[in-house]
């Protein structure tokens, strides 16, 4: 294995055909470029350099061992030059996001205003969240990131909070129980639509806490999308727990009411796998999301506290 440094040595003597001058050049004393040089002819099994008037002239093996050592330090010098920083004014980027369809009306028209200022040539692809195969879909680049409860992040993966989802319950504008404060009893005799889903392989975030309270729900309807919820509740006198910076976007067919009952509030982050942690382009995104996350709360505490 020859040094990077011997191959220095070789390249400036060829471009100086002189010891005392590459030495010179490489700050270094002429013995000790003298000993390099023995060691490439040692390396090589060639002279490399041979005395022609007062300075130095190159063997054919020389030569071409020269060209070869510029081309391999070159690479050497790519390889080891540090990535570029991403530029976001100019550079494009492709960031491909999981998450559920309650996550992406939360956040996504403020990701979509952040970017558009910061960085005009993102582009950004959405997905349905799929926790089985997100740790693979991450290393492996199908995924950028993924915005999920941090208690369904699988381990190994490096998150950032984004913001705490409560629920509220949800009726139509009209409905017989929309004018009052809303009591655990009045809630248990309502007809309930349950959101079960496959993200949390079936389970609602109310069952445990519903049950725990003694009282018996009423399910008309189970679903699997939160999507589903508001279409069915403005015809109905259906009552849902609904996340509640959602429920604050939706028009004025429909009211909220607090829950009479703690729904423990779902803590959202940020996920991405450790192989793009210093990768610039990420380190750069991940703030904006962050900052989208805080902006979208921002605006849900002044439209409920209206």
């Amino acid at each position: 294995m020859i040094e990077p440094r011997l191959l220095r040595v070789l390249i400036v003597l060829s471009e100086t055909l002189s010891v005392s001058r590459a030495a010179d050049t490489l700050n270094v004393s002429q013995p000790a470029l003298s000993a390099s040089l023995r060691k490439l002819r040692d390396a090589f099994g060639d002279p490399l350099f041979v005395r022609s008037g007062r300075g130095l002239a190159m063997t054919d093996r020389g030569r071409a061992l020269a060209n070869e050592a510029r081309h391999v330090l070159d690479q050497l010098d790519r390889l080891t030059a540090p990535e570029a920083a991403f530029d976001p004014a100019t550079d494009p980027l492709v960031l491909q996001i999981a998450a559920s369809d309650f996550t992406m009306g939360s956040i996504l028209p403020n990701v979509i205003a952040e970017l558009a200022v910061a960085a005009p040539r993102t582009r950004l692809e959405f997905r349905n969240l799929d926790i089985a195969s997100l740790e693979q879909a991450l290393a492996s680049g199908a995924l950028d990131f993924a915005i999920l409860p941090s208690s369904l992040a699988p381990e190994g993966l490096n998150a950032r909070r984004l913001f705490e989802e409560r629920f509220v319950c949800l009726l139509r504008r009209g409905h017989p129980a929309a004018t009052e404060p809303l009591t655990k009893r009045a809630l248990a005799e309502l007809r309930h639509i349950r959101v079960a889903p496959a993200l949390t392989r079936g389970r609602s975030p109310a069952d445990e806490v519903f049950n725990a309270s003694k009282l018996k729900r009423d399910i008309a309807l189970t679903v699997p999308s939160y999507q589903i919820v508001p279409p069915i509740i403005a015809g109905t006198d259906l009552v849902s727990f609904f996340p509640a910076r959602w429920a604050g976007s939706l028009d004025d067919r429909f009211v909220t009411r607090k829950s009479p009952i703690h729904i423990q509030p779902t803590t959202l982050s940020l996920v991405w796998h450790p192989v793009r942690q210093t990768t610039s382009s990420h380190a750069w995104a991940r703030p904006v999301f962050a900052t989208a996350a805080k902006a979208a709360s921002k605006a849900h505490r002044k439209l409920t506290s209206r």
